[in-house]
């Protein structure tokens, strides 16, 4: 499995530089920022979600909970959530509540323990004041 230092190697930058380009920092010149993803593209390197979680960074994940999918409505939503979290680089992952409770809070919990960047909510169940802490 390549590694950011294999990316180093290839295009003679130091890992700091490598780091910068993949956290899409504002001060890497646009032939720097080229070589690095071309030489990620080259030998398949893909930074590690976990490891980067663990250092603080962004999981680049939002979670969606829906009472049902097959709605329509939320069909659509769901739909045009995706395509704006494409455009941005973040994946979105879709819960269906079925308007339960407790369905809501287990993936309430889930969410809140796989450290995703944020919840987007269609309809809330439960009380605020059970909902607030996830937030």
């Amino acid at each position: 499995m390549p590694t950011i230092s294999d990316v180093a190697r290839i295009t003679g930058l130091s890992k700091s530089t490598i780091s910068r380009v993949i956290n899409n920092h504002p001060y890497i010149s646009s032939e720097k920022r080229e070589k690095v993803l071309k030489a990620m593209e080259e030998i398949g390197y893909y930074p590690n979600p976990s490891a980067r979680r663990l250092r603080g960074h962004t999981s680049n994940t939002i979670g969606v909970i829906v009472p049902r999918i097959v709605n329509p409505f939320f069909s659509y939503l769901v739909n045009s959530i995706e395509q704006e979290a494409f455009k941005n680089n973040y994946q979105v992952i879709i819960f269906q509540s079925n308007n339960l409770k407790d369905k809501e809070l287990y993936f309430l919990n889930l969410l809140k323990n796989r450290q995703v960047d944020g919840i987007i909510m269609t309809s809330i169940e439960n009380d605020w004041e059970t909902i607030e802490p996830y937030m």
